[in-house]
C-alpha cells in the first residue's frame, strides 16, 4: 500500500495524473480496513481528479475524506481536506465559496501553530481575490503569505508569492 501511495504522490508531482490515479486506486484497494489511510488517499485524489477534469469524482473523494476525518476526529486532516475542496471550488470558478474556506482554514492553522499551512491558505485566498477583482485584498493576502514563508525560511514559496504580488502591482 505504501509503495502505491508513494508512486501516486511522485506521479502526481511530476504531472502524470492518470498514472497517479491508478496508483492511488491500487493503494485504496489494499487499505480497505484502514479508514485513515483511505481518507488520506481520498484527499490526494481530490486534486488528481481535478487535474484530469473529473469534478464529480473529485467532489465524491472530498465528501468521503471529510466524513472519515470528522468521524476519526482528525481535525487537522479535516481542515487540510477543506483546503483541497476549496482548490476544487476555485478551479470551478466558485471563488467566493473557496475564499470562505481558505479564510476559515487560515484562522485554524494560525491558532494551531501551523504557519506553513496558514501561508498556503493566505496565498490561495490571494489567488481567489484576484479572480474576484479585489486587488487590495489580494495584495494584503499575498503579503501575509510571503511574510509567513520568509519567517519560516521557505524562500522558494516566498518567491512564488512574490509573483502574485508583482502581478497585482501591474
Amino acid at each position: 500500500m505504501m509503495s502505491y501511495r508513494a508512486l501516486g504522490q511522485v506521479s502526481h508531482q511530476s504531472g502524470r495524473h492518470q498514472h497517479a490515479l491508478r496508483a492511488y486506486d491500487a493503494a485504496k484497494r489494499l487499505a480497505r480496513n484502514d479508514p485513515l489511510a483511505r481518507a488520506s488517499m481520498d484527499r490526494m485524489l481530490i486534486d488528481i481528479y481535478m487535474y484530469v477534469g473529473d469534478y464529480t469524482k473529485a467532489r465524491q473523494s472530498a465528501a468521503r475524506a471529510l466524513r472519515a476525518f470528522k468521524r476519526l476526529r482528525k481535525t487537522n486532516d479535516w481542515q487540510q481536506t477543506r483546503v483541497n475542496l476549496a482548490n476544487l471550488l476555485h478551479r470551478q470558478d466558485r471563488h467566493r465559496d473557496a475564499a470562505r474556506i481558505y479564510r476559515e482554514a487560515a484562522a485554524f492553522f494560525e491558532q494551531s501553530n501551523n504557519p506553513e499551512a496558514a501561508a498556503r491558505c493566505w496565498y490561495n485566498l490571494g489567488n481567489t481575490s484576484v479572480q474576484l477583482f479585489d486587488f487590495r485584498a489580494a495584495d494584503e493576502q499575498y503579503r501575509r503569505a510571503r511574510e509567513i514563508y520568509e519567517s519560516t525560511e521557505n524562500l522558494l514559496a516566498a518567491s512564488n508569492v512574490r509573483y502574485g504580488e508583482a502581478w497585482v502591482a501591474m
